[in-house]
């Protein structure tokens, strides 16, 4: 009988404590009916539970508030990296604009030299083929007897035609190399655009 007086609240104890550990409930108690050992040890026991119930309960809400942030932070990183690739296919864009820029500004270097040449030699070969056809009709007014030989070439080469033509000819190379610089100054303006 005092076998059983001491085991039983002892075993009852135990099976107190085996459920609360397999189930993980910190809600169950020990009945304390005593005040002796076993009681205070019941008491204990209890105490300890409830314990182990609030820091398992702080442990889950840091756990809850820890996953939060943690989904907040990878938001903002997704954000943040969104940014850092658009950032970058921008700066990918810009230096390509950057490059073609000073592609296209060291051709029209290139093609504006000869071109100011050309354009600029106009004005002196258009007075020197004005004053060979001048020296032309000079000499067929000076030298009226007409020469076979030169006669022929005079009709071979269809003189009047060629120097009407001629004029007509160096207008329009006049205006092709116009439009040239219109463009390569276009190209060039274009190059330096922000």
């Amino acid at each position: 009988m005092t076998t059983k007086l001491i085991t039983r609240p002892l075993q009852a104890l135990t099976n107190t404590a085996i459920e609360i550990t397999q189930e993980s409930n910190f809600k169950i108690r020990a009945n304390v009916k005593t005040n002796d050992e076993v009681g205070t040890l019941a008491t204990s026991l209890n105490q300890l539970v409830e314990w182990v119930g609030d820091y398992t309960q702080q442990l889950e809400f840091a756990r809850k508030n820890l996953e939060q942030r943690v989904e907040e932070r990878t938001q903002e990183l997704q954000l943040a990296l969104q940014d850092l690739e658009k950032t970058q296919a921008q700066l990918i864009q810009t230096e390509k604009m950057s490059s073609l820029g000073e592609m296209v500004a060291g051709i029209t270097h290139e093609i504006n030299n000869p071109v100011n040449f050309i354009y600029g030699n106009m004005p002196c070969t258009e007075n020197y083929l004005k004053d060979l056809i001048a020296l032309l009709y000079l000499y067929q007014e000076q030298y009226p007897d007409k020469h076979l030989i030169i006669e022929e070439e005079i009709a071979a080469i269809d003189l009047e035609f060629m120097t009407e033509d001629l004029a007509k000819m160096f207008s329009s190379m006049k205006v092709g190399a116009q439009r040239i610089q219109e463009i390569v100054l276009s190209l060039h303006n274009s190059s330096r655009l922000d």
